[in-house]
């Protein structure tokens, strides 16, 4: 009788023991689950910015605003004309906003990322040009396909990448702010010629500076108008080989 009433004693104390620790267990599995849910400011903050960026929109503190204008290539060759540097250079509209492209035996000797005193003052032009403009700035570096022969540079992804910065920190001396400029090293990759030939290959050689964002001239305002007409178009949704324009029944509302 004795041996029965402790086991029964023991067996107690066991399942308290067991039920303690399942629900220090379960307490612990939901304070981890609370802690994976709950919101990362910076992610969240990263996440929305990458929407907004996507949609073309800024951030600002009284709500969203569309990304800067930016000069057309026509208004950026003119200014570059202007100044005596357009040689060299060819400018033209890409799908950030506009491009101006120049070969890297303008900027730098061979397999070398210090930029040539020679290129001063071309550099020292677009840096004027570009000083007072809110947009942010893209510097690609690129080279040809050839091996680098050098022991500086490891790859020509180091050596366009090397390049890039030079003239992002160049251009920083002349007052433009680092938060606006980007940098990248595109190596050979995305060649604009043949590197079969030598004038191919000094071609694909090149820095890119990207001034991003819309174009404010006369033909970017024909662009938005355009834009503008097509979103006033009701769009058309087709079935079973019929056409039915969607927005007709709001129209049809508004008019009575």
């Amino acid at each position: 009788m004795h041996d029965t009433g402790l086991n029964l004693k023991l067996k107690r104390k066991s399942n308290v023991i067991i039920m303690t620790s399942i629900s220090l267990l379960l307490l612990t599995f939901f304070v981890a689950l609370t802690s994976l849910s709950s919101p990362d400011v910076k992610k969240t903050g990263f996440g929305i910015s990458s929407i907004n960026y996507g949609f073309n929109v800024k951030s600002t503190g009284m709500g969203y605003i569309k990304k800067p204008s930016v000069l057309s290539a026509d208004e950026m060759r003119k200014a570059l004309a202007s100044a005596g540097v357009a040689k060299g250079t060819s400018i033209y509209p890409s799908k950030t906003g506009t491009t101006l492209a120049i070969k890297s035996d303008m900027l730098f000797g061979p397999d070398s990322h210090i930029i040539n005193p020679g290129s001063f003052e071309k550099l020292n032009a677009i840096s004027s040009l570009l000083k007072n403009m809110p947009n942010e700035i893209v510097i690609s570096g690129f080279t040809d396909s050839r091996p680098v022969e050098s022991n500086v540079y490891s790859s020509n992804w180091v050596l366009s990448g090397a390049r890039a910065m030079s003239i992002m920190q160049y251009f920083a001396s002349k007052g433009i702010a680092q938060r606006k400029m980007r940098v990248y090293g595109m190596g050979p990759e995305h060649p604009v010629a043949s590197n079969s030939t030598a004038s191919g290959r000094s071609i694909n050689s090149r820095i890119e500076i990207t001034l991003t964002g819309l174009l404010d001239s006369e033909a970017g305002r024909k662009v938005e108008e355009i834009k503008k007409g097509q979103d006033e178009t009701p769009l058309i949704y087709r079935y079973k080989g019929m056409n039915i324009p969607l927005g007709e029944g709001d129209e049809k509302k508004e008019k009575q």
